[in-house]
């Protein structure tokens, strides 16, 4: 399998929102892996973005991943769930892609929806102990699989916020 370089991600988080439809999830569990195509995006940038989880307190321990390298992941809460988003751009600075939905591929038992953060993260077995994983490391548990194919990407609005509504930031199929 060919996973997903660091380089790749260490560009701009609306640019590898984009380019990760389609790409493919790989978790490694205990039963064996688990694959789910990506099918929704969310970017979050480090500047003039107050939605983005840096905006309003800043750098604090809870979000300490999000200032690292390009590829780590940053595990948060969202109401009853974990979120997962991966770090871009470099060391420092605090942009990040929010991984929104996916379809399963391989691995899961039943027909698992996975549309929304949370519900991908559940299905996945995504939780806080992954926080500050990269996912462009060998011996990450989730690592990620470049997409196979051309598809029209679809752009909007982010889902659920209440600042910067207007940011055309999320990306689907």
């Amino acid at each position: 399998m060919t996973f997903l370089t660091q380089d790749f991600f260490a560009r701009p988080p609306e640019v590898v929102a984009r380019e990760l439809i389609g790409a493919t999830l790989v978790i490694s569990i205990p039963q064996g892996l688990k694959k789910a195509k990506i099918t929704e995006t969310e970017a979050y940038l480090a500047e003039a973005d107050p939605a983005a989880h840096h905006a309003r307190y800043g750098r604090t321990p809870a979000r300490e991943a999000l200032y690292q390298t390009a590829g780590t992941l940053y595990i948060h809460s969202m109401r009853a769930y974990w979120g997962m988003d991966i770090v871009t751009e470099g060391v420092g600075i605090p942009s990040s892609v929010l991984i929104r939905g996916a379809v399963p591929l391989e691995g899961f038992t039943s027909a698992i929806k996975m549309d929304g953060p949370g519900k991908l993260c559940q299905a996945l077995g995504v939780d806080k102990s992954f926080y500050g994983m990269n996912v462009c490391d060998e011996a990450c548990l989730l690592r990620v699989m470049p997409a196979d194919d051309v598809r029209a990407v679809k752009q909007s609005t982010r889902v659920g916020l209440t600042r910067n509504t207007e940011a055309q930031l999320r990306f689907y199929i």
